[in-house]
């Protein structure tokens, strides 16, 4: 019987195919480059994906905006490594149609 489920993080889904819980899933690319030889994992699609969208409520004043976009690139530590926070965009709906066409393609997979 075919199923899928959430795990919660990408490292999970990692582990969960490498000992053969789950056939297949999705992880991002940082993960899968960090695990997959190790692991015998291989790629069977790539799509692209915006990530760590950070948003803020339509109508905020627009010198808290400001103040959080300054707080947020200036901020250091470990945790914030892996997190790419070279500027921000404007946000822009179409940025997430190639995520929502994979969304889809995705549906047909339960069978």
């Amino acid at each position: 019987m075919a199923s899928y489920e959430y795990l919660g993080r990408h490292d999970k889904v990692v582990f969960a195919v490498a000992s053969g819980a789950y056939h297949a899933g999705d992880t991002n690319e940082r993960t899968f480059e960090k695990y997959a030889v190790e692991h015998g994992l291989r790629e069977l699609a790539r799509f692209p994906s915006p990530t760590q969208a950070w948003v803020a409520r339509s109508g905020l004043d627009a010198k808290v905006a400001e103040a959080l976009r300054s707080t947020l690139l200036s901020m250091t530590g470990p945790a914030l490594d892996y997190i790419d926070r070279n500027g921000f965009l404007p946000p822009d709906d179409s940025n997430y149609e190639e995520l929502r066409k994979a969304i889809e393609a995705a549906r047909g997979f339960g069978g």
